[in-house]
């Protein structure tokens, strides 16, 4: 689930955001995180910012960690994100990505498990 996850999110990136998010990423999130997830890749697609052709991302830790009250499942990702190369609206490099570390909140619904909370803040080396 989480490699999905990655994946929507480097297509968005790719693609420079979007106004809407795609069906196959709207499966993936719920709630709060949903609507942040959006205005994310909104802003995404009024600056003009993309992620190069190339870019990928590579997870280097998964682990379950500590839920909240209401989370089915927690995880606790190391990313390395250090090969997304980040293009301006004019397709100049601008940036690239860095090591972070997600943690994620999972809730059921119906059959199927969605992101309902969430964190991401860069790291500078993966916990053991």
């Amino acid at each position: 689930m989480y490699a999905k996850y990655l994946d929507q999110v480097l297509r968005l990136e790719k693609a420079g955001g979007a106004s809407t998010l795609p069906a196959e990423m709207q499966v993936l999130v719920t709630g709060q995180y949903e609507k942040d997830v959006q205005e994310a890749y909104s802003k995404l697609a009024k600056l003009g910012t993309k992620a190069e052709a190339g870019s990928r991302y590579r997870i280097i830790s998964l682990r379950k960690s500590a839920r909240s009250k209401d989370a089915e499942i927690a995880i606790r990702a190391c990313v390395d994100a250090r090969e997304v190369i980040l293009l301006d609206r004019n397709g100049k490099r601008s940036g690239r990505g860095t090591l972070r570390q997600d943690d994620l909140y999972f809730v059921r619904i119906g059959t199927r498990l969605a992101i309902a909370e969430g964190d991401s803040v860069r790291v500078e080396t993966c916990e053991k």
